[in-house]
């Protein structure tokens, strides 16, 4: 099915960008959010039926290694 209109509401803790191929979107959390995040799309085909679903996303903290701290050396 090729759909003619794709209609989106943004996530409220998010961005999203079309990927080159049209039929893809990458999801870009702000900075610092950990946690739930949706948003809803609907797409429409030549015919103007359309289908609307809401898409769910957990976002978990990255792994990151502890900076280590210098230890003073004793003169």
């Amino acid at each position: 099915v090729n759909w003619t209109n794709a209609t989106v509401v943004n996530p409220k803790n998010g961005t999203l960008s079309s990927g080159s191929d049209s039929a893809s979107v990458t999801y870009t959390p702000k900075a610092g959010f950990v946690g739930t995040d949706t948003f809803d799309y609907t797409l429409t085909d030549s015919t103007g039926h359309s289908s609307t679903a809401t898409v769910t996303i957990t976002v978990k903290s990255a792994d990151t290694a502890p900076i280590p701290v210098p230890t003073p050396t004793p003169t």
